[in-house]
């Protein structure tokens, strides 16, 4: 008797989201395209393996601070409808009374969050590096990062430089050591705070980290950190085609809103330009 096959549900989206269009489906759909044409057909199947081995922890990382993310904005907008309903607010002629806290919550979900997020960060540097690509000075201190950048425009490469220049003055740097922060120096995310207004209504203020509502920032902090992976992932597979192949990008609004890909494998015949990698300002996830 043949055993039975064994379906097992792993997410409860489908690629209609960005997220799993274009960080699970859309980036195996290219994997199973383009390391046959770069391994060779015999060998397709075990380095695509062994991409996955090196992929999957980063999807995984990607996945669980995304949800911490979408946790941190629960927890925020519950307590503030709480607050305003008045379910959990008692105020007093010398005090107000909130007989529910979030602090807790929020602080245990912003560590999983940053911690997360570092992982895939840093894990996509293996996954680059599988197709020969070296952007481990990405992490490394300044000088170190310069004289990373410097080679990479002496190798006429100012199209990978750009991207990384962008992606460390716009958001990495500051994570990094936010991560660092949190980890090894003790910072911890402030407790929210609650205010009463003449009227004596409350004022809820999130927690801020770099000037930024806390769950504002995770919100950016996500959004950069998905883009940047799409982005340096689809590179490093258009750096293994040969030069009559590449990648296309599908313009936003011609993107099936049932399986919203952003890349699929470009040919001259398509009678488009082939994708050239740029630093994404306002990336959606």
């Amino acid at each position: 008797m043949k055993r039975p096959w064994i379906i097992r549900q792993v997410s409860d989206e489908g690629s209609s989201t960005p997220f799993v269009a274009r960080l699970w489906v859309g980036l195996f759909e290219l994997r199973d395209q383009i390391l046959p044409h770069r391994f060779g057909t015999p060998n397709g199947e075990a380095r695509r393996k062994d991409f996955d081995a090196l992929y999957e922890p980063v999807r995984l990382s990607l996945t669980t601070a995304r949800k911490a993310g979408h946790r941190i904005g629960e927890l925020v907008s519950d307590h503030r409808k709480k607050v305003q309903e008045g379910s959990i607010l008692r105020i007093d002629k010398t005090a107000v009374h909130i007989s529910e806290t979030i602090d807790g919550a929020l602080h245990d979900q912003f560590a999983t969050f940053l911690n997360s997020s570092s992982r895939a960060f840093r894990g996509v540097q293996d996954v680059v590096h599988f197709f020969g690509i070296d952007i481990g000075f990405l992490y490394a201190n300044d000088a170190n990062f310069n004289e990373g950048i410097e080679r990479l425009r002496g190798a006429r490469n100012d199209t990978l430089a750009e991207f990384l220049i962008s992606t460390r003055k716009q958001w990495s740097a500051t994570f990094t050591q936010r991560r660092i922060s949190l980890e090894h120096e003790g910072w911890t995310l402030p407790n929210i705070e609650h205010n009463v207004m003449a009227d004596r209504k409350i004022d809820i203020r999130e927690p801020e980290i770099d000037g930024k509502p806390v769950s504002l920032y995770v919100r950016d902090v996500f959004n950069a950190l998905a883009s940047f992976i799409e982005n340096i992932v689809v590179y490093s597979f258009q750096a293994a085609l040969k030069p009559d192949l590449g990648i296309f990008e599908i313009p936003a609004a011609k993107r099936d809103p049932n399986y919203c890909k952003r890349f699929e494998v470009w040919h001259p015949i398509m009678g488009t330009q082939k994708w050239t990698l740029y630093y994404c300002e306002d990336d959606l996830f």
